[in-house]
C-alpha cells in the first residue's frame, strides 16, 4: 500500500509540474507572422499571443539554421558549439578545404595489413597440425593432408578476408555543447525530439528518443543528391546542376508481355569493399496500364498526379554483409519523352547502419514507421530541383505536402503518448517554401511578374499550416498544467541582388588567381587550387564569412599577424562603403572575437558580414567563385533568403501559451534556459542565454 501511495503521489507531482512542448519551426519571420494575424490568416497563433506571449527571437550572426538551432538548443553561441555556418574550412598541410559543419568523418580502420597477414599465417598454421601430429608415424600422408587442409583454409580465410572492408568512414558530430535533449537525458527526463538539427549521427540517449533533422546526410554522405531519370539524350549531362542534382539516362525496352518500359538504375552509396565502386540497383518504369515504378524489384504506383509512395532500396554488397538500405521517393515528370524526379536517397529507418544512427535508440526508427516510410535527410525538400529548374510549381508544392504531411504525422503520433516530459518537434516547410516562394508573394522583387502564380500564395498558405497545427496541439495534447512554446531560428527577407565578395577582394588586388587557372571555384571536400595563395590576402567562402590568408595559420600565409588589424579595418571600411544604386549593400561587418566567446572561436572566419535587406552572398561566391559582377540583380528562382543578412533584419518569433516576465526581444540563446527552468532541471554551466521567466 505504501509503495501504491509512493507512486500515485509521485505521478500527481509530475502532472502538478506540466510538461513543456517546444515547437521549432523553420524560417517563421516575425514581420510576416504578425502581418498575417493582423489580416485574421493566423486565428490560433493570434488567441495563443493573447492567452501567453510573442516576443521577436533575435538569432545568431550569421543568421544561419545550422548556426541558430545549435545555439537555441545548447544555449551557447557559436564560439562554443563550433558551428558557424553551412561551410566550414579545414586546413591540411598543403593548403584550404571547404566542407560541411557539424559532421566529420573519421577512417576506422578494420582490419591493418598486418592483421590480413596475421589471419592467413594462422591458417596455414592450423593447416601445419596434421603433419606436425602424424608426422612420425604417417609421415608422407601427413604432409599431404596438412598441404590440402593448408590450401582449404587459406581459400576460406582469403575469401572471408576480402568481404570484410580495410576501414570505414565513421561520421561523427563536431557541434560543441550539451544540447537539450542530452541535458534532459542526463537528468533522468523522459523527451522526445523529432527532427533533432545538427544531431547526426544520434547519440546515445537512456532516457529518451530522437529522431535526426538537419545536417543529417543521405546514404550517398552528401547533404542530398537528387536525380532526375531521363529518356531524352539530349536534355542529359553528366555534370551536377548547381544545386546537387544530377541527371541519370533510361534506356527504351519492351518487358516479358511486349509492354514498353524505361529502365535505368539508381545510384547507391560507395562500395565499403571497393571504394572506387558506386553501388547502384535497377530501375525500371512501367506506363501501360497501372503506371508503376520499380527499384531492386519492388514496385510502388505512381499516383495520378505522377508521384510515388516512399520505397525502400537495398543495395547488396557482398556475399556476408546486409545491404545497405535507403528510402526515397519518385514523381513522373512528363511521359513523351519519359522523365522522372527521385527524391535524395535518405537512410531507411528501419534497418540503420549501427556506425550513422538517424535515431536513439535505433529500434526508434522502426517504430516511427508505423504510419509509413518517410523521408530521413536533413534537407529533403525539393527546393533544390524547383531552383534549378528541373521540376515546376506544381511538383514542388506537392513535396512540400508530402513534407510536412509526415512532419506533422511524426509530431502529432508522439504528442499522443504519455511518455514524456519534453517534447521538441522541427518543421521545416516555412523555410523551404519561402526560399523559392518569395518573388511571387512579394510584388516589389524583381522578379515578381515572371514568377509563377501558383506560388502567389504559398508563403501565407504554409503559414497558415503552422496555424493549424498549432490548433490541433492546444486541442488535442496540452494539459492545464503544460507549456508550448514556439521557435523560430531566423525571420525571412527578400533576395533581390547577389554580391560576389571575391570578385570585390580581386578588384581591390586581396585575391589573386594563379597564373594559367581558368577561373576562381571550389568543390566541398577538396583543395583550393586555384589561388595564388603567395599574393592572396583575402578569401571569401561560405555566406558572407571573408577569411585572411595569415601567415601561422595558413599553410600559405602571407599577412603578417602584426598587419591583420590593418587589414580587416581596411575590409570593414571597404565593404561598409560599397554602395549599389545609391543604396548600401551591408549593414554590418564584425570581428570574430566581437561576436563570439568559447573555445571554438579560432575556427571562425576573422569577418563576418551582414547585409542589407535585398542582397545576400551569390551562389558563385559560396565556393570562392569569382566570375561575375560585384552585384546584379538575382534571376534564379532562390528569391527569399536570411543567410548573410544582418540578423536584425530577419528576427524569429517566441510564442508561449503562459505569459512572459521579460518586455522586449528574446534571443535563441534563451530557450534552453527557459525549457530547463519550466522542468525544474538543472541549467549546465556557461550558458550564454537567459531564462526568460514564463508565468506558471
Amino acid at each position: 500500500m505504501r509503495v501504491l501511495l509512493v507512486f500515485i503521489f509521485s505521478a500527481v507531482a509530475l502532472l502538478a509540474q506540466g510538461r513543456v512542448l517546444l515547437l521549432g519551426i523553420d524560417g517563421m519571420d516575425e514581420g510576416l507572422t504578425r502581418r498575417f494575424m493582423a489580416s485574421g490568416r493566423l486565428p490560433e497563433l493570434q488567441r495563443l499571443a493573447e492567452r501567453g506571449a510573442l516576443l521577436p527571437l533575435e538569432p545568431t550572426n550569421p543568421a544561419q539554421s545550422p548556426v541558430s538551432w545549435a545555439a537555441l538548443t545548447t544555449g551557447v553561441g557559436p564560439g562554443s558549439t563550433g558551428i558557424f555556418g553551412f561551410l566550414n574550412r579545414r586546413i591540411t598541410p598543403t593548403g584550404v578545404v571547404p566542407e560541411l559543419a557539424g559532421v566529420a568523418v573519421d577512417e576506422v580502420v578494420l582490419l591493418s595489413g598486418a592483421a590480413r597477414v596475421g589471419f592467413l599465417f594462422g591458417a596455414a598454421l592450423v593447416g601445419l597440425l596434421p603433419w606436425l601430429i602424424l608426422r612420425k608415424r604417417y609421415r608422407r600422408g601427413a604432409l599431404f593432408v596438412s598441404l590440402g587442409m593448408m590450401a582449404f583454409l587459406l581459400l576460406i580465410v582469403r575469401a572471408m578476408l576480402g568481404e570484410v572492408p580495410s576501414s570505414l568512414p565513421v561520421p561523427r558530430s563536431t557541434r560543441g555543447g550539451t544540447a537539450l535533449w542530452e541535458v534532459l537525458d542526463q537528468s533522468g527526463v523522459a523527451a522526445t525530439t523529432l527532427r533533432a538539427p545538427m544531431a547526426f549521427p544520434a547519440p546515445e540517449l537512456r532516457h529518451g528518443r530522437l529522431l535526426t533533422g538537419l545536417g543529417t546526410p543521405d546514404l550517398l554522405g552528401t547533404t542530398g543528391s537528387w536525380w532526375i531519370h531521363s529518356a531524352d539524350s539530349a536534355a542529359q549531362n553528366t555534370a551536377r546542376t548547381q544545386m546537387g542534382g544530377a541527371w541519370s539516362p533510361l534506356r527504351a525496352q519492351t518487358d516479358a508481355q511486349g509492354a514498353p518500359t524505361w529502365n535505368g538504375t539508381v545510384a547507391g552509396p560507395r562500395n565499403p569493399l571497393q571504394r572506387d565502386e558506386m553501388l547502384s540497383a535497377e530501375l525500371q518504369i512501367t506506363l501501360n496500364g497501372a503506371r508503376t515504378c520499380s527499384v531492386g524489384g519492388i514496385s510502388v504506383p505512381l499516383d495520378a498526379a505522377g508521384a510515388s509512395e516512399f520505397i525502400g532500396v537495398e543495395f547488396p554488397f557482398g556475399r556476408l554483409a546486409p545491404p545497405l538500405k535507403g528510402v526515397t521517393r519518385f514523381r513522373l515528370l512528363r511521359t513523351d519523352p519519359v522523365a522522372l524526379y527521385q527524391a535524395p536517397m535518405g537512410f531507411d529507418p528501419r534497418e540503420q547502419l549501427p556506425i550513422a544512427r538517424i535515431t536513439s535508440p535505433q529500434s526508434y526508427g522502426a517504430e516511427l514507421c508505423s504510419h509509413g516510410l518517410f523521408d530521413t535527410c536533413g534537407w529533403s525538400t525539393a527546393t533544390n530541383p524547383y531552383q534549378d529548374e528541373c521540376i515546376d510549381a506544381d511538383a514542388f508544392m506537392q513535396d512540400v505536402r508530402i513534407v510536412l504531411g509526415n512532419d506533422e504525422a511524426l509530431l502529432m503520433t508522439a504528442a499522443s503518448k504519455d511518455d514524456w516530459r519534453c517534447l521538441f518537434s522541427v518543421i521545416a516547410a516555412p523555410d523551404r517554401v519561402q526560399h523559392v516562394a518569395w518573388s511571387a508573394f512579394d510584388a516589389t522583387h524583381p522578379l515578381h511578374a515572371s514568377a509563377d502564380p501558383a506560388l502567389r500564395e504559398a508563403i501565407p498558405w504554409v503559414y497558415e499550416q503552422v496555424d493549424r497545427i498549432v490548433g490541433r496541439l492546444l486541442r488535442e495534447v496540452l494539459r492545464p498544467t503544460d507549456t508550448l512554446l514556439l521557435v523560430s531560428d531566423h525571420g525571412f527577407a527578400p533576395f533581390s541582388h547577389a554580391v560576389n565578395l571575391n570578385r570585390w577582394l580581386a578588384e581591390e588586388g586581396l585575391l589573386v588567381v594563379k597564373p594559367g587557372a581558368r577561373s576562381l571555384g571550389a568543390d566541398i571536400g577538396r583543395e583550393i587550387t586555384d589561388v595564388d595563395w603567395s599574393r592572396t590576402k583575402a578569401y571569401h567562402l561560405g555566406l558572407g564569412r571573408i577569411w585572411l590568408n595569415l601567415k601561422g595559420r595558413e599553410p600559405h600565409g602571407i599577412v603578417e599577424p602584426a598587419e591583420a588589424p590593418a587589414l580587416l579595418q581596411r575590409l570593414r571600411e571597404g565593404l561598409l562603403a560599397l554602395r549599389h544604386e545609391g543604396r548600401s549593400v551591408l549593414r554590418s561587418a564584425a570581428l570574430a572575437s566581437e561576436l563570439y566567446r568559447g573555445t571554438r572561436v579560432p575556427d571562425s572566419a576573422d569577418l563576418i558580414l551582414g547585409f542589407e535587406r535585398g542582397f545576400r552572398t551569390s551562389w558563385n561566391a559560396c565556393l570562392l567563385g569569382g566570375d561575375e559582377p560585384v552585384v546584379f540583380v538575382n534571376r534564379s528562382r532562390w528569391s527569399g533568403d536570411h543567410c548573410s543578412v544582418d540578423p536584425s533584419l530577419v528576427t524569429g518569433v517566441l510564442f508561449s501559451s503562459r505569459p512572459i516576465k521579460l518586455q522586449g526581444a528574446a534571443h535563441v540563446l534563451d530557450v534552453l534556459p527557459t525549457v530547463l527552468a519550466l522542468l525544474q532541471v538543472p541549467a549546465p554551466p556557461n550558458l550564454e542565454g537567459r531564462d526568460l521567466g514564463v508565468q506558471r
